[in-house]
């Protein structure tokens, strides 16, 4: 008897709420301002809150054929506060995921929401490809493929027709191609065959509504990604990451895919380093190319590129003692070869706010940095720290995709 009372005393309020809300609105708020205001609000509150109180606002949040999913996808990247997705691996084989954001930087612990894992399979572990639009991109390997957005709650499953190359040795990006209204994966693995003549082969896919994941192109590039385990930054067009070249397997360097062809760039770093630091990782900051790197010398910096494609643009931002990174300053007294270089593997940033902040994973804490106070705190995600984490930042969106399934949790 409580539990209808409840419930209807909820509607009843809810109704009162629709009311108000139509009867201001047509005297007062135009369209076009709670169109504007709405853009503003994080996708989470839109689907569980606002969707639910005034119909005509549910309409214009679900519908593919408006702009106000895609001005909302603009201004949440333009705000630049992203969720960050957690993998756990448990001794069951069977991955967790969880979702979480930092709504204020005094937090000392962040909420998780679970995600429910849109594969079933047991005793199969899942693997996090990339990122593009709120939508995540896993693989059940070898040959399964799901395009999850865990804000709708919706999935969508693609069979590849091949084995996909899932490893240590192999690069993910995902992109949406608005030319032909697609979203493309980009695969790029290393050559182990003796009669390639190339370090590394790229295979495109084409990400159909029909459920095919289909093979557009493969081709060979004298490039080696390192830290394939970090997903394809997207800007400008093109994917980005961290790589090596054949001739030059000593000196990291950033190399640029263009989604509308087949070719692979390099992006020149600073003259002034590129012979004394390694690149660690790629992000983006305050919409422009941002790198880290790491010194020999105990010397972590971030740089940004001014001007996209111009190298004399990159200029120092901040840079990081190496010492407020506990695991770094126990790897540093360790006596084991290259230590420099698995020094800089373990410094990853994660995410570059727009408030002067980073989010990095040392390989065992979550760290924000703060380049304003030159502090960093480690953050806690609650009911997962002791677990081994795997972190992704992705944006929160209410983009669609044709026939997706509703996944429940």
């Amino acid at each position: 008897m409580s539990t209808t009372h409840t419930g209807s005393r909820f509607e009843e309020e809810n109704l009162a709420i629709q009311k108000t809300i139509m009867s201001t609105t047509d005297a007062i708020i135009h369209d076009d301002i709670i169109f504007e205001i709405l853009t503003r609000l994080p996708a989470k509150s839109l689907r569980e809150q606002f969707s639910l109180v005034y119909k005509p606002w549910c309409d214009l949040m679900t519908d593919p054929f408006s702009n106000f999913i895609q001005t909302h996808l603009n201004r949440s990247m333009e705000i630049n506060c992203p969720n960050f997705l957690s993998t756990i691996y448990s001794i069951e084989r069977r991955t967790q995921f969880y979702s979480s954001s930092f709504s204020s930087f005094d937090d000392e612990e962040v909420d998780a929401e679970h995600i429910i894992n849109p594969f079933k399979e047991i005793g199969s572990e899942t693997e996090v490809l990339a990122t593009c639009n709120g939508f995540i991109c896993l693989c059940m390997p070898p040959s399964k493929l799901c395009l999850l957005n865990p804000c709708t709650r919706e999935c969508k499953f693609f069979n590849v027709g091949k084995s996909l190359y899932v490893h240590d040795c192999s690069a993910f990006g995902l992109a949406y191609d608005s030319v032909v209204g697609e979203y493309k994966l980009v695969n790029v693995r290393r050559s182990l065959s003796i009669y390639d003549d190339c370090d590394s082969l790229v295979d495109v896919y084409s990400l159909n509504n029909d459920g095919q994941a289909t093979c557009l192109s493969t081709f060979g590039v004298p490039y080696r990604i390192l830290n394939g385990d970090i997903p394809g930054i997207y800007l400008n067009g093109s994917l980005h990451w961290v790589a090596v070249h054949e001739d030059r397997l000593e000196i990291e360097t950033i190399v640029s895919f263009d989604m509308k062809g087949t070719s692979f760039q390099q992006l020149l770093s600073p003259n002034q380093f590129r012979e004394r630091a390694s690149i660690t990782g790629v992000g983006i900051l305050r919409g422009k190319l941002s790198m880290l790197c790491y010194f020999p010398t105990g010397n972590i910096q971030i740089w940004a590129m001014n001007n996209y494609g111009l190298m004399d643009s990159w200029t120092q931002q901040f840079a990081i003692d190496e010492t407020l990174f506990p695991s770094v300053c126990r790897l540093r007294s360790c006596t084991i070869l290259n230590k420099n270089d698995e020094i800089g593997r373990r410094v990853i940033p994660l995410h570059f706010f727009n408030s002067d902040k980073i989010l990095i994973f040392d390989s065992i804490h979550l760290v924000l940095y703060d380049s304003k106070q030159r502090t960093t705190r480690k953050l806690k995600i609650r009911g997962i720290e002791n677990a081994p984490l795997k972190v992704m930042s992705y944006i929160p969106s209410l983009v669609p995709f044709k026939s997706a399934t509703k996944v429940q949790w």
